[in-house]
């Protein structure tokens, strides 16, 4: 018997095999696309979030750099106060802390503060916090002459740090003289002396201005001095400024008329001097004691002097004056014959020429360019004019400008940080 073995037909159609494998690829694809797409939906909120949390942070540090700014000097303890910058934007709370008051080396009487400030942002959010330490205002010249910019000094002048015979007493200034970086000294001829040394700063312009005024502007000096509510007889304004508005005329009588004269302050005549006080027999005229002399012989007030440039030069000639003389939106020229006892400052440049000038204290000049003299910024000290350091003038001028050490300013602020929480 014959055994017969057949083979088997292979399976020739496939197709019942493509499906199942097409719907696992489909599957699998699936899953992956899904995956894909919820990742990506969770690295874009993500992202929202962290742009959102940086967004909250910097406009919270904005808030506290805000709010230090426009208060600085007048901080006090608070806790969750509600702050909403200049121009609106995101409310932050505010709490402030005293962290420590020291007795001030500057000002007797008056107290060095560390404040810090923390900000945080209403809706949640990281907070930010600052220290910030507060002083009172005080003065910090240390030459006879501070220039922002160039300075010439020539004919028989003599700026000196004190060291050749101040009225006041040994305490000399560091310099003779202080300018700013990038500026030059000229001695035009060979006549005038500098008694001291002179020295240019790492600062320019304003910000050297600004450290001489112990942390204010000129500008900033003058907004605080409208705050003090002084008399007239102790603080006289000249022009019209945006932070005074229009000053009225002086209606005073007697040696008080001359101050109405505002455009240039230039006195009615040789018998009418400005009432600006006496300072002491520098005034080798002796005009401070002519009759009547209970108007004419104060050698003790301070009179505080502003005066708007309008733009221009303010000149002044013959006379004395004790206090502050401060010359803003201008120029300063004084062309002979004025005894001032205190301290000069002009936001531009101060020219000093003709014969018998005299200033004990300190004159500042920040020197900034001027309309009518686009091409000569310089301050100069010509003629024989005298500007001598005096201590003890300028303590009696920070006495008038920061009566019992009530301006306060805010010096550094410090340890920027992000709080943990």
């Amino acid at each position: 018997m014959r055994t017969i073995i057949r083979r088997l037909p292979l399976p020739r159609d496939r197709g019942g095999v493509a499906l199942p494998l097409s719907l696992l690829g489909i599957i699998f694809a699936s899953i992956l696309v899904s995956g894909m797409l919820v990742s990506s939906s969770m690295e874009a909120a993500l992202s929202v979030a962290h742009q959102d949390a940086t967004s909250r942070l910097y406009r919270t540090a904005g808030a506290l750099e805000s709010y230090v700014a426009g208060l600085g000097a007048s901080l006090v303890p608070i806790v969750n106060a509600e702050y909403t910058p200049p121009g609106g934007g995101p409310v932050a709370r505010i709490d402030v802390d005293q962290l420590s008051s020291v007795p001030s080396e500057r000002v007797p009487g008056a107290f060095d503060a560390v404040f810090t400030v923390k900000a945080e942002p209403v809706g949640g959010g990281r907070a930010v916090s600052a220290m910030v330490m507060v002083r009172p205002f005080s003065l910090n010249i240390e030459s006879a002459a501070t220039f922002g910019g160039n300075s010439k000094i020539g004919g028989s002048t003599i700026v000196s740090d004190g060291s050749d015979g101040t009225s006041c007493n040994l305490a000399t200034a560091e310099d003779a003289i202080v300018h700013g970086e990038g500026t030059t000294v000229d001695t035009v001829g060979n006549k005038a002396a500098i008694k001291g040394s002179v020295t240019e700063s790492d600062l320019k312009g304003e910000e050297l201005i600004r450290q001489t005024l112990g942390g204010m502007t000129i500008e900033g000096l003058l907004r605080q001095l409208e705050t003090l509510g002084l008399t007239k007889d102790k603080y006289v304004k000249f022009g019209t400024n945006k932070i005074w508005g229009t000053e009225p005329a002086y209606k005073g009588t007697g040696n008080d008329k001359p101050n109405s004269v505002a455009s240039k302050t230039t006195r009615k005549s040789n018998t009418d001097p400005y009432n600006w006080y006496c300072p002491g027999r520098m005034d080798t005229q002796n005009d401070c004691w002519k009759v009547p002399t209970e108007l004419l012989a104060d050698t003790v007030s301070q009179k505080i002097i502003a005066i708007d440039a309008g733009g221009g030069e303010v000149t002044i000639q013959g006379d004395h004056g004790q206090g502050m003389l401060i010359v803003v939106n201008g120029g300063l020229r004084i062309s002979g014959g004025f005894i001032f006892r205190g301290i000069i400052v002009s936001t531009h440049d101060i020219d000093i020429s003709g014969t018998g000038n005299k200033v004990e204290g300190a004159i500042v000049s920040q020197n900034e360019v001027r309309v009518d003299r686009p091409s000569d910024t310089d301050s100069e000290v010509l003629g024989n004019a005298v500007v001598r350091f005096n201590r003890c003038a300028i303590n009696s001028v920070m006495g008038a400008v920061n009566p019992g050490g009530s301006l306060r300013v805010a010096g550094r602020t410090v340890g920027w940080s992000e709080l943990v929480r």
